[in-house]
């Protein structure tokens, strides 16, 4: 099953930056 590359793109900022979860709240 393969992933949209905005999806993938998303899990990889998360695991890169974990401190930017405020980020994605807004």
């Amino acid at each position: 099953m393969f992933w949209p590359h905005e999806v993938m793109l998303h899990i990889q900022i998360i695991k890169f930056c974990k401190n930017c979860l405020f980020f994605l709240l807004f």
